[in-house]
C-alpha cells in the first residue's frame, strides 16, 4: 500500500494470501487507529518548473517561545512543506518548493529578518532528485 496506494484489495490479498475482505478490514482498522493517516501523490517538481530546497538550521536556543515563532512562520508560508524538530547536527530542517532562486532568497531573507538573533547558522541545498520515496520501508513490519 505504501508503494502503490492505488493497488487493488484483490492484488494485496493475493500477495498476502488473505481474502480481500480481510485486507479491507485491516486497512479500515489502520485508518481508524491513525496508522494510515492519508493517501497522496508524489509530484515531479521539474515538470512543474519548481525547485526543491532543504534548509538545515542551528539556533542559539530552542525553547517553547522560539518553537512557536518558527511554527507560525512555517505554517503561514505557502512554500514551506514541513519542519521537524531534529536531534543531531541541526536543530530544525525544513523543505521549500519555489518557482526559482529569487523566490527562495525572498523566503530566506524573511526568515533571517524575523529570526536574526535566534539563528546561529544555516545551510541550504537544492534537492535535484529523490531516488526513493517510501513512507513504510519493507523491514519495519518484520
Amino acid at each position: 500500500l505504501s508503494q502503490n496506494a492505488r493497488i487493488s484489495l484483490l492484488e494485496i490479498a493475493e500477495k498476502l494470501k488473505l481474502s480481500s475482505e480481510a485486507i479491507r478490514q485491516k486497512i479500515k482498522k489502520m485508518e481508524k487507529e491513525k496508522i494510515v493517516q492519508g493517501y497522496g501523490v508524489t509530484l515531479n517538481l521539474k515538470k512543474l518548473e519548481y525547485e526543491h530546497y532543504l534548509v538545515s538550521v542551528n539556533l542559539n536556543k530552542l525553547d517553547v517561545v522560539t518553537w512557536k515563532k518558527l511554527y507560525h512562520f512555517v505554517k503561514y508560508s505557502k512554500n514551506i512543506l514541513f519542519m521537524p524538530k531534529c536531534i543531531g547536527s541541526h536543530d530544525i530542517d525544513f523543505e521549500i518548493e519555489v518557482k526559482n532562486n529569487d523566490e527562495f532568497n525572498k523566503i530566506m531573507n524573511d526568515f533571517r529578518t524575523q529570526f536574526n538573533i535566534l539563528v546561529r547558522d544555516f545551510e541550504s541545498n537544492i534537492i535535484v532528485k529523490q531516488h526513493k520515496f517510501d513512507y513504510f520501508p519493507k523491514g519495519i513490519s518484520e
